[in-house]
């Protein structure tokens, strides 16, 4: 350890510091006074009092702010930004902190649906869009999906970075956090996303014209995409200069491209099928909803 930071006194967290509480804990610069009995009611693994934890500070935070705050994570009916809800999610599954494991499980299963019309109603609306610079934060999801069990959000992660520069990936703080096999394995799925995207995409080489309103402007246009790469093409990617019934022909093959690359995702980053995926989604949930009915033991 360094000597200089040695000297630096840990600092209280004053929003998690209550004066007549039993236990302090420890993590990183941070020092936090909470009540043992209301943390070990949530985290069984919690129950003997620690000292230091190795888990980041800013994670530790954000933890015991959402079990000791009421208000201050709820539900998908309130919006938090992803390195919070990712915070939460990595510290709730190591402590077991299921309440809060599944609702932050709940957060994500919107952000990343398994539903093709879920996944591309997300893409063309501004319902539960990331702020800016926001979808550079989810590269911790890569490994976290997997770690923590719910490896049916991992598509839908993939495909919410596929679009990313690779120039602007590289300089990432969250990119650069990932160990060099989850980059590598990043990598290979993207290039095998991108080069059956690239096929799905073919219909723009032959875009049908029997009802355009302006043959040459249109071409024009189709040209323009095909040059900047056909891959790139979103349903609600750029349909200026487009005639009306290119617009509308542009749209619906978008959507049924995308289906049908959608349906075959799993298997290009190396996961189960989109059933055995949406099963494992459900039995997550049935497990949490027989938990918070059954009986408590005498």
């Amino acid at each position: 350890m360094d000597s200089s930071s040695s000297c630096v006194p840990p600092q209280g967290v004053p929003e998690l510091w209550f004066a007549d509480a039993d236990v302090v804990f420890h993590a990183g610069g941070k020092i936090f006074r909470v009540h043992r009995g209301i943390l070990s009611a949530r985290s069984p693994k919690t129950a003997v009092t620690r000292i230091n934890l190795p888990d980041d500070a800013t994670d530790v935070y954000h933890l015991f702010l959402a079990i000791f705050d009421a208000g201050y994570f709820e539900s998908p009916l309130s919006k938090y930004p992803i390195s919070v809800i990712i915070s939460i999610l990595r510290l709730a599954h190591k402590y077991d902190v299921a309440f809060l494991k599944r609702r932050v499980v709940t957060h994500l299963n919107q952000l990343f649906p398994t539903e093709w019309t879920d996944f591309s109603d997300l893409m063309s609306s501004k319902i539960h869009k990331f702020q800016e610079g926001e979808e550079h934060e989810i590269f911790p999801l890569l490994a976290l999906g997997e770690t923590t069990g719910i490896q049916w959000i991992l598509p839908a992660v993939n495909l919410r970075l596929l679009f990313l520069p690779l120039s602007v990936l590289f300089q990432l703080e969250t990119w650069n956090a990932l160990d060099t096999s989850q980059k590598q394995k990043y990598l290979v799925n993207r290039e095998e996303c991108i080069e059956n995207l690239v096929h799905c995409g073919n219909w723009l080489w032959s875009p049908s014209r029997e009802s355009c309103l302006s043959v040459p402007q249109c071409t024009a246009r189709f040209r323009f995409l095909r040059a900047g790469g056909s891959w790139k093409l979103r349903p609600t990617g750029p349909m200026c200069c487009l005639c009306d019934a290119c617009k509308q022909h542009m749209r619906e093959k978008a959507l049924e491209s995308g289906q049908q690359f959608w349906g075959d995702v799993p298997l290009y980053i190396n996961l189960d099928d989109w059933n055995t995926l949406r099963d494992a989604k459900d039995r997550f949930s049935k497990m949490f909803i027989a938990s918070a009915v059954a009986p408590s033991p005498p």
